[in-house]
């Protein structure tokens, strides 16, 4: 995983918690929070977006969105071919 790691960006946020999220290992989780977070090794700055403002669903195929319909289309879309891993 670290050559993994090494091989991206380094200014590649997202490649980096790519690869992270993908080898997730509690041994990698501790040496990416020191360097990533605690210690800011790589002086990355990606600020959190305030555009586009999306308006929160509210509905899905024309009825009211509950927890489990949520539920149900946060897992299908894990199960797509093109989805990412995801840290719950």
């Amino acid at each position: 995983a670290i050559d993994l790691l090494n091989a991206v960006d380094l200014r590649d946020q997202v490649g980096s918690y790519r690869v992270i999220v993908s080898n997730e290992t509690p041994q990698l989780e501790e040496f990416t929070l020191c360097i990533l977070q605690q210690n800011d090794c790589f002086n990355c700055d990606a600020p959190i977006l305030d555009r586009p403002k999306v308006p929160v669903l509210t509905e899905w195929r024309g009825e009211p969105l509950t927890s489990r319909a949520a539920e149900q289309i946060f897992v299908g879309h894990l199960d797509h071919p093109s989805s990412h891993e995801c840290v719950a």
